[in-house]
């Protein structure tokens, strides 16, 4: 799992690292989906997070969603080469934000993985969360105003969200989302950035935790380059910084072809091997 600044961090970087003007024009005018896609599922988290009891049926969607996989962008891209025009642009820039999240979930899961581990309570995940976009505020380069970008997208963006997103999940389960969740969530998700009684309320139901970014949060991005063992047992000693910057690097590369195949429009056309060096 990333965090909301951390990926939006790495969105920046992997702006800043492409060279198609054209992708860069398109990023500008649609800025806040594609900060959106960034954060990709994890976005509907945010439906209960001013609530006392989780929602399990939309965070069980979220999860589903996350378990997809590159399948999830091909069926993304194929629904963004039939829709309307007016919405294109916007859900292309969402496109392309999903893809500088998956490079980041891929290029910095292993290391998240030690500072977050699985086997944590809710309330360990969530203070670990919080300190580390404590730190990637304090650190990252570029970094946008990410509240501001997300006003921008506005009730027509976030509906076009909102309808592939259904039109993907009616067809893995059969069901139907509620009217209004993107929406719901966007909103949720702004006022929880806005909130000034903490850098940043975690997703999740209840008290959120907060933190000073003033306190000491240790060498959560490994500056100063330690070992650390993953998930598959390699060993590694890269800070994030610099897992940020080949999450970029492959990201930059991966969107403006993941976008080139939506404007082909073909729907036999897989998008799989796009990924083949994420793998």
């Amino acid at each position: 799992m990333g965090t909301v600044y951390l990926n939006a961090a790495c969105a920046a970087k992997t702006l800043g690292a492409v060279k198609d003007p054209s992708f860069i024009d398109l990023i500008g005018k649609n800025a806040g989906a594609y900060y959106l896609g960034s954060i990709a599922e994890e976005l509907l988290c945010f439906f209960d997070c001013f609530s006392k009891e989780e929602n399990t049926f939309v965070r069980g969607i979220a999860s589903e969603l996350k378990s997809e996989g590159v399948p999830l962008f091909n069926k993304m891209k194929n629904y963004i080469g039939k829709a309307p025009a007016p919405e294109r642009d916007v859900l292309k820039a969402y496109l392309a934000g999903m893809a500088a999240d998956y490079a980041c979930d891929y290029r910095t899961s292993g290391y998240l993985a030690t500072i977050m581990p699985s086997g944590g309570t809710r309330s360990e995940m969530n203070e670990a969360a919080v300190k580390l976009d404590c730190c990637v505020m304090k650190e990252a380069k570029e970094l946008p105003d990410l509240k501001a970008a997300l006003e921008g997208i506005g009730p027509e963006g976030a509906l076009a969200i909102e309808k592939m997103y259904s039109d993907v999940i009616n067809e893995k389960r059969r069901i139907i989302i509620p009217d209004g969740i993107i929406a719901d969530c966007l909103q949720k998700l702004i006022k929880a950035l806005g909130q000034k009684k903490s850098l940043l309320p975690i997703p999740r139901p209840g008290k959120e935790f907060c933190y000073s970014p003033c306190e000491d949060t240790g060498d959560l991005m490994n500056s100063k380059h330690r070992k650390w063992t993953d998930t598959n047992g390699d060993i590694s000693n890269f800070s994030l910084p610099e897992m940020m910057g080949y999450a970029a690097r492959d990201a930059s590369k991966l969107a403006v072809k993941l976008l080139g195949a939506a404007d082909r429009a073909i729907p036999e056309e897989n998008c799989e091997f796009l990924f083949r060096n994420l793998r």
